[in-house]
């Protein structure tokens, strides 16, 4: 083995041929396996609070072992459970290499089975990986293996697939059941199978849970009476659960709260979640940041809204910087037009009304107006943009009258070949 690791580059190691201290080399490895033993016991109990301050020791001690006894027998292990910190941390590119590491070189390590399914899980839990997650573990029997695969399937939004591979998994231990059946939860919801996801509520408000498991219960019933159709029992229910204000559970839940609020209509309110959901640690944060800007947008509060945007453009993820972009720059050129009334900006203004900032009806009497203009393009393409206007609202005889006068002013044949296809 030490021939073989001679020279490791993934590892980032260098071999050396000095003396070892045996007693610094037996509490280094001592003290790290002290320290996965307190965290194994902290996760098999749930106590998710006290076993994420430990991960960074993990790392730390790990790659201690690995800089300094690179020719240690341990040496597999400490990868291991520097992957393992990187995981549990939320660091799964880092802990992806790591695992792949640990399986390419100690393919036989008893370990290795766990380094696979962890390796699997890595990539699971990040969204971008979803197709390798799916090629590792459906090689894997086991619950925590078909967890995972329901799990991607259900962010894929395959949720047949999803709850095919949930329902294989073996519920009867209540430890593992507690943390398996939220998901479960969410995909029947998903599927729309309201009977089953009350069924397995039921399951699960019979478990020994924790506060803040039944919070997450509450929230689940929540999620099933909207799928029923009962929002404001469904409002009623998030209104009074109490995560810890800014956190990513409270921010999930507010962004249902903003969701439930737009389909009332009441956009004030909603627009107060999305912000909330915005300054919480949500996952979908930046979807309630594009939301809010929306919701400014429809309120006419464009300076606001492009602050939402633009925050999105310079921080948020690729995904959304390229959505917020677009209307970043509209809301930049609204700014630069804002004060000009020259019939080129008015209807350039009426443009971005009508096709960005959701407000037709401003749009329909800049155009109106602008076909008393003296400026003959503008007037032109005001009586085309009316035209197309009234087309899409399917008022007929409006169109053959702006479509006429098309005809009698302008005297253009492409502006009237095109707009001869709006007549009927």
């Amino acid at each position: 083995m030490i021939g073989r690791l001679k020279g490791w580059p993934l590892l980032g190691v260098t071999l050396i041929s000095c003396g070892v201290d045996f007693n610094a080399y037996f509490n280094t490895y001592y003290n790290l396996k002290n320290l996965v033993g307190r965290i194994d016991r902290l996760e098999e109990i749930g106590d998710t609070l006290n076993v994420k301050r430990l991960y960074d020791s993990l790392e730390i001690k790990s790659a201690y072992l690995i800089k300094y006894y690179p020719r240690s027998k341990y040496l597999p292990d400490a990868v291991f459970y520097m992957g393992l910190a990187f995981s549990r941390k939320g660091q799964y590119e880092k802990a992806i290499q790591k695992f792949r590491e640990f399986l390419e070189f100690f393919p036989k390590h008893p370990l290795s089975q766990r380094a696979k399914l962890e390796l699997g899980r890595a990539y699971a839990l990040d969204p971008r990986f979803g197709d390798e997650a799916l090629r590792i573990l459906k090689d894997i029997k086991g619950d925590e293996a078909y967890y995972l695969i329901a799990l991607v399937y259900y962010r894929m939004g395959e949720y047949a697939s999803a709850k095919e591979y949930f329902e294989r998994i073996n519920l009867k231990n209540p430890r593992s059941a507690k943390r398996y059946i939220p998901l479960g939860l969410d995909i029947y919801i998903a599927e729309k199978d309201l009977i089953k996801a009350e069924d397995l509520l039921k399951t699960y408000l019979s478990l020994n849970l924790t506060p803040s498991e039944r919070k997450v219960a509450e929230e689940k019933r929540g999620d099933i009476l909207l799928g029923m159709g009962k929002v404001e029992d469904a409002l009623r229910i998030y209104s009074s659960i109490d995560y810890p204000s800014r956190s990513a559970e409270d921010g999930r839940l507010k962004m249902k709260i903003a969701r439930i609020y737009l389909m009332m209509g009441d956009t004030s309110k909603a627009l107060e979640n999305f912000e909330i959901c915005f300054s919480s640690g949500a996952n979908d944060k930046w979807l309630c940041a594009f939301e809010a800007g929306n919701i400014l947008v429809l309120k006419g509060d464009y300076e606001k809204a492009l602050r939402f945007y633009d925050g999105i453009y310079t921080q948020g993820p690729a995904e959304w910087r390229s959505r917020a972009f677009v209307k970043k720059l509209v809301l930049e050129e609204w700014r630069v037009l804002r004060n000009k009334d020259d019939p080129r900006s008015l209807y350039r203004k009426a443009e971005i009304l009508y096709f960005h900032l959701n407000n037709p009806d401003t749009a329909l009497k800049i155009w109106q107006n602008l076909t008393t203009s003296k400026d003959k393009e503008s007037l032109t393409k005001s009586l085309m943009a009316l035209i197309y206007a009234y087309a899409h609202k399917g008022e007929t005889l409006r169109v053959r009258e702006l479509f006429q006068r098309l005809k009698n002013e302008v005297k253009d044949t492409f502006y009237i070949n095109w707009a001869q296809s709006f007549v009927r």
